[in-house]
């Protein structure tokens, strides 16, 4: 049976009958919950649903802030979050997973890393994501809006899904910090909880990023800006004659304050045009079928010369398009 509680924290919890259909409706039911309150998955292709799956979730929300902690007991399953997800919910910002116990597997931004409980790591909600859990696991999410985590770091996108940096105190706090955030939420005034938000997240990117920034008045606009180009060009991908022109104008900018703000990125516009389709262009490689070949995906992601494609991406990746399309 699955009970859904709408209090300021909203939780699901279930346990599977001899039902298939209730089997089925468990596993719906989890998903409905993940893009109602985080954001949008959908179980990849072939992933078992396992008969014994039982799952205890709650979460809150406050001012683009979401706290939540999943407890689930069944085999391994696999998420996934893609265009089609991410164009379902539209949502963007930043996760922290921590995992209380088991252990998780995630890929994003062409890194694949294996994280041991208490090991905080973050993920970006508007790009391309896989999830993979490997057995029971209790885990802790904070969602932070993408506006909070980009007028503090720069390139936050960086941060996702890497080796832990801080491996100190700061880590340590953290994860004591969440776990007892998660557990004492529900007892908290709305504006308790919205402060602690707040207070927790500076504690999350301490402990990923092992440093925050300064920001002037000045520059935590161009940061906000910048973040703002940086979705326009994830959401715009699939043009694959996307130009520099076209950003400018999609955001309204001229093309000379598009360089302006990516002076403090560390990468030209270009560059980062560039990577991104880099990216798009794995994930094409690695879930083409039989039928594809480098050169078609090439210029679906808009590298006109196949012979500078892979340059850039063995430059990027440390292996060929054939190679990753073949599967190796």
């Amino acid at each position: 049976m699955q009970t859904i509680d709408r209090s300021p924290s909203r939780s699901v919890a279930g346990e599977m009958t001899a039902s298939a259909a209730a089997h089925r409706d468990m596993y719906e039911r989890w998903l409905a919950f993940l893009g109602e309150c985080l954001f949008t998955y959908s179980l990849t292709n072939g992933t078992p649903r396992d008969p014994c799956f039982r799952i205890n979730a709650r979460s809150r929300q406050a001012g683009g802030f979401t706290l939540a902690r999943f407890t689930t007991v069944s085999g391994k399953s696999r998420l996934i979050r893609e265009s089609h997800e991410i164009g379902l919910d539209d949502k963007d910002g930043y996760v922290v997973y921590v995992s209380m116990s088991g252990r998780l597997e995630l890929t994003q931004f062409g890194r694949t890393h294996l994280y041991e409980t208490h090991a905080p790591v973050m993920v970006s909600v508007g790009d391309r994501l896989i999830h993979t859990k490997l057995g029971d696991n209790d885990t802790v999410c904070f969602m932070l809006p993408r506006e909070f985590v980009e007028q503090r770091v720069v390139r936050g996108e960086d941060l996702c899904v890497r080796p832990i940096v801080c491996q100190g105190g700061a880590r340590r706090l953290f994860t004591d910090a969440i776990l007892a955030f998660a557990r004492d939420a529900d007892s908290m005034t709305d504006d308790e909880f919205a402060g602690a938000t707040r207070i927790v997240g500076e504690l999350a990117l301490l402990a990923i990023g092992g440093t925050l920034e300064a920001t002037s008045e000045l520059s935590s606009v161009r940061t906000s800006s910048l973040a703002r180009v940086k979705a326009f060009i994830r959401k715009e991908l699939g043009d694959s004659e996307l130009t520099l022109n076209d950003i400018a104008r999609g955001c309204n900018f001229s093309v000379r304050y598009l360089h302006v703000l990516f002076q403090d990125d560390g990468r030209t516009a270009r560059e980062y045009l560039t990577d991104i389709r880099l990216q798009r262009a794995r994930h094409l490689l690695e879930t083409a079928n039989s039928a594809a070949t480098v050169t078609d995906i090439s210029l679906a992601c808009g590298f006109v010369n196949s012979s500078h494609f892979s340059t850039a991406f063995r430059r990027a990746f440390g292996l060929s398009p054939r190679d990753v399309l073949r599967g190796h």
